[in-house]
């Protein structure tokens, strides 16, 4: 019994008079700001330097572990291209030379911020309405801003902000829908005056 008794006093000993910086401290997880309202989170991880010949360790620190958790912003359309422009690529290159991509036009119930962060798909749209049915681009137009809200508000933190983005989207795309029809001509008829084919 003496012997467990000195064991159990030697363990108590060596965890208490260790110094408590190398054992007690631990990393925080930080929220961050990851811009149009939306949060991520910083990870930390805990660095505990080694002792070298003739000199003491440093105390420990934490440092950052990776990049923070925030999501990503699909910003080109190229990265959006969810309709397939087939053999089209020359026609695009035309028709953003010629300005005719122009990013979004906010709806005065729409923040301006999803201005910003909608305007992958605003390019897009512009780009589809060259070539593809009204109905299909302005349903593409949708779902891409669905997309982005989906890649960029990431994480239960992010769950009221995401429903927001989607109530945007939908102002979005009933502004095209409604009052879209003009636009679509205008850029349908330059398409055929160019000899751009479309479908």
């Amino acid at each position: 019994m003496k012997k467990h008794c000195y064991g159990l006093f030697a363990l108590l000993a060596v965890v208490f008079m260790a110094p408590q910086s190398s054992w007690a401290l631990s990393c925080p997880t930080k929220p961050v700001s990851c811009g149009y309202k939306a949060m991520g989170w910083q990870h930390y991880k805990l660095v505990v330097p080694k002792a070298s010949f003739g000199h003491k360790a440093k105390p420990p620190y934490c440092e950052k572990k990776g990049s923070h958790g925030c999501g990503d912003k699909l910003g080109s359309y190229h990265k959006q291209r969810y309709i397939d422009h087939g053999g089209k690529e020359s026609c695009i290159s035309k028709i953003v030379d010629h300005g005719r991509v122009d990013g979004c036009s906010v709806p005065k119930e729409a923040d301006n911020m999803y201005g910003h962060l909608f305007v992958g798909a605003c390019e897009e749209h512009d780009i589809n309405y060259h070539f593809s049915s009204k109905q299909m681009a302005d349903n593409n137009f949708l779902g891409n801003m669905r997309q982005i809200c989906e890649h960029f508000y990431v994480g239960s933190q992010n769950k009221a902000q995401k429903a927001s983005c989607y109530a945007a989207a939908d102002v979005f795309h009933k502004a095209v829908v409604e009052k879209g029809q003009s636009g679509y001509k205008a850029d349908h008829d330059w398409a055929k005056d160019n000899h751009c084919k479309f479908d």
